[in-house]
Order: C-alpha cells, then sequence, then structure tokens
C-alpha cells in the first residue's frame, strides 16, 4: 500500500539573527517566483 501526504510548503527567511516563517502565497508559484 502506498501513502502519500501533501506537504505545506513554508519559507524561512534569515535576517539579523531572526528567523521569519511566512507561509506558501501561491503554491502554483515556484520557489523563484516567491522569493521575488
Amino acid at each position: 500500500m502506498l501513502l502519500a501526504t501533501q506537504l505545506e510548503r513554508v519559507f524561512i527567511l534569515r535576517d539579523n539573527g531572526q528567523e521569519i516563517k511566512l507561509p506558501d502565497p501561491e503554491p502554483k508559484w515556484s520557489v523563484e517566483a516567491v522569493m521575488n
């Protein structure tokens, strides 16, 4: 039996020692599109 689950993308930005977690704005976008 094969069980597949979809993971939610979370973007972690590091700035001055702090981690800022951002939710995925649009699942269809590529990582490059989100970072721009």
